[in-house]
């Protein structure tokens, strides 16, 4: 697993966002079929989640990452304090969708897309746990039980 890891201590692992797409594809389509079940957040959100831990592994979210910090950074906002406040807000905006009503959770899921991306760009305390912490670690697990599962 080592191999993914790259110089600057980010995960990154080559076409991995098909994989994030195909997850995100398969969490809204069961999304839809499911809604309005009480247990659907327990058979949707997971597989959100294992989408949002490749997505945060894909090169796309690292460059899209990139260009929102290279903009606030341009317009003389602390970027990485503005991405480090966006993850923690999409984080929180999951749990808190999923508490309001856990039978409509579409914006748990697009919170999932956002938070991966702001991690990349997250600074300080909260960037280092965030991105080390919850995703590095998370990501790597995930990544090597799909592998494991589909015979990697």
């Amino acid at each position: 697993m080592d191999r993914y890891i790259t110089d600057d201590n980010v995960v990154q692992i080559p076409g991995v966002e098909w994989v994030a797409l195909l997850f995100f594809v398969a969490a809204w389509y069961l999304n839809r079929r499911l809604e309005g079940n009480n247990w659907s957040p327990w058979v949707v959100l997971p597989i959100a989640i294992m989408g949002s831990l490749m997505w945060y592994a894909s090169a796309w979210s690292a460059n899209i990452s990139g260009g929102i910090s290279g903009i606030l950074s341009g317009i003389g906002a602390p970027a990485s304090t503005v991405m480090g406040v966006i993850c923690l807000l999409a984080l929180v905006g999951t749990i808190a969708d999923l508490l309001i009503d856990a039978t409509y959770n579409i914006a748990a899921v697009w919170a999932l897309i956002v938070a991966p991306v702001a991690a990349h760009g997250a600074g300080g305390f909260v960037g280092g746990f965030v991105r080390e912490g919850i995703y590095g670690g998370l990501t790597l697990w995930v990544w090597g039980s799909v592998g494991e599962l589909f015979g990697g």
